[in-house]
Order: C-alpha cells, then structure tokens, then sequence
C-alpha cells in the first residue's frame, strides 16, 4: 500500500510516470503536476488533469470490479483487435466482454457501448478502422 501510495502521490514519482508515457497518477492529489494541469495541445488545449479529476470525483465511494474483471480486460482486448481490423464492430466487441459480468456492470458497459456507438458513428453497428456499416 505503501508503494502505491508513493508511486501515485510523490511529486517525483508522478513526473517520472508522465515523463515515461505510464500516463496519470491514480491518486487525485498526484494530479495537480504541472505537466497535467497545463492545456493539451494534442486534446484541442483541454486541462486533461482537471477533467479527469472531476471525473474520478463522480465514481461511487466504494465501488469496485467485479470479480471476473481481468478475464473482462483480455476477452475486451482480443474483441478491440477485431473491431480494429473491421471483423466485428465496437459495439459487438463490448457486449463479449460482458460474458458473466453481473448485472449493473452489464448495464452501465451496454450504456457506454450504446452512447460510444452513437457519437462515433451515429448507429449501434458501426465498424471502427473505416469499414463499412453493419
């Protein structure tokens, strides 16, 4: 515990996260790095660290995964491949993820895949990487 509150707290170890491309710390209080709380040219000049702040301050006290999460992450990592190379759509790569999830997650992901579809594409059946429409 001790080390991951360091890794995600300490101001040095914060800058050695960002400068290494490991990305944010976990930790909100990690956040306020001025690499982070300046704008992102590359996000059109958002302050990444104050939207991903107010962000983490919505999630629930005391939420956690479920259970079969990590086989989630690599059934949703091996569907994303699919979807990239236009076999299958986002939306369907989502949905065999939730193989035995239970059920708030199954339908906080179905929102997400359902609101994801709609602004990428508009439709739920949209391929990624510029196939055609399902």
């Amino acid at each position: 515990m001790d080390f991951a509150l360091w890794i995600n707290r300490d101001p040095g170890s914060v800058e050695t996260l960002i400068k290494s491309g490991y990305g944010r710390p976990a930790a909100v209080s990690g956040m306020s790095d001025p690499q982070l709380t300046k704008p992102s040219a590359f996000l059109g000049g958002q302050r990444t660290a104050e939207l991903c702040t107010a962000s983490s301050n919505q999630v629930p006290k005391g939420w956690v995964w479920w259970p079969t999460f990590g086989d989630t992450v690599k059934i949703l990592s091996d569907r994303f491949e699919d979807a990239l190379s236009g076999k299958s759509t986002l939306v369907d790569a989502l949905e065999a993820g939730l193989a035995g999830v239970g059920d708030p997650a199954d339908r906080a992901v179905r929102r997400a895949a359902a609101v994801l579809a709609r602004r990428t594409h508009g439709g739920p059946r949209t391929r990624v990487a510029g196939a055609t429409r399902a």
